[in-house]
């Protein structure tokens, strides 16, 4: 007997689908499983169950996609703007190398972070105590970092920290809409596990029949 807990999703779809159109489009199957409970209505909780939980499906995919798209477009983002940022910072730990003030304000003295979130803050810091400072800017522009484009990098590691809230959205949205297909489908689960128990009785003289909904007879 098939083992409908263990059907990986796209089968568990297909087989659901057979055993409610063999149901109710053979007229015999059908009114065996009436005589069981099985009728128009019931039948047809079975499929709004099916329709959600395809739907569900669907909707899960998208999420997914768009989870997969912000997490592409937020580390290309921060691979672009890393660039500029450890050009920078590597400049102002030149520059600065004997201003300890500035050592301080621009965390010169801390590693370049790998994780995100730190590595957001520190460079916000860097930038927002940079531009702040005059002379920290007139510096820098005597390198060909003007303040124009010390902006430009400030702006493009704000850009990130929206970006990264969008990615976070979207990972949030995935799971849900994983959590709510996975909900629906347990409930499909358990609903064509009973109407093939029910069937295993209310069609035991019919194994013709029995086949149609893949159940065997009971020994």
């Amino acid at each position: 007997m098939l083992n409908i807990h263990k059907l990986p999703l796209a089968d568990f779809l297909s087989h659901m689908r057979t055993v409610l159109d063999n149901v109710t489009s053979s007229a015999d199957l059908g009114a065996a499983m009436a005589a069981f409970g099985y009728d128009a209505a019931r039948l047809q909780e079975g499929q709004t169950l099916l329709d959600d939980l395809i739907a569900a499906d669907v909707t899960q995919v998208k999420e997914y996609a768009d989870q997969y798209a912000a997490t592409v477009a937020i580390n290309q983002a921060q691979e672009d703007a890393d660039k500029t940022y450890g050009l920078h910072r590597a400049l102002a730990k030149r520059l600065f190398s004997g201003n300890k003030q500035a050592q301080r304000e621009l965390l010169l003295s801390e590693p370049k972070p790998t994780r995100r979130a730190e590595w957001l803050r520190q460079a916000n810091i860097f930038y927002t105590r940079l531009l702040a400072t005059p002379a920290f800017v007139t510096e820098m522009g005597k390198f060909g970092q003007t303040q124009v484009i010390l902006e430009g990098a400030a702006t493009a590691v704000t850009a990130i920290a929206a970006l990264d809230s969008s990615q976070q959205k979207e990972t949030a949205e995935a799971q849900e809409a994983t959590r709510q297909r996975d909900d629906i489908w347990s409930q499909a689960r358990v609903w064509l596990v009973t109407l093939t128990e029910v069937a295993q009785f209310a069609l035991a003289d019919q194994p013709q029949l029995l086949e149609a909904l893949d159940v065997v007879k009971p020994s």
